[in-house]
């Protein structure tokens, strides 16, 4: 299936089958993922975020996914070459809460 593809699909709780077929599903109902972030098996559709099997499922490693994503999708339009394959950063980012009126702390492991 020719297509490059992108939907931004938002909810309180993951849920994919409606959108793919099983087979592009693991286990979980996760949409497996290349190197590329693409669907397993296909040239042109593409799944970043919370829907993937990608780990860890943190908003600041779908902050990569997005800006990979943004890339990819520049060289299609573009007709350019591809970005390298996707490597996430490797470092899990923990937010810590002091209290309503107390900053906010970041800490990178």
């Amino acid at each position: 299936m020719p297509a490059e593809l992108y939907l931004s699909l938002h909810g309180v709780q993951v849920r994919v089958s409606f959108a793919a077929p099983k087979e592009l599903l693991d286990l979980r109902e996760n949409v497996q993922q290349d190197k590329h972030l693409r669907l397993a098996g296909t040239k042109g559709i593409r799944a970043i975020g919370d829907v993937g099997n990608s780990k860890p499922k943190q908003l600041t490693v779908t902050d990569g996914q997005i800006n990979h994503l943004a890339n990819a999708l520049h060289a299609v339009l573009t007709e350019t070459v591809s970005p390298a394959e996707y490597h996430p950063a490797g470092k899990t980012m923990i937010f810590l809460s002091s209290g309503k009126k107390l900053a906010t702390g970041q800490i990178r492991t």
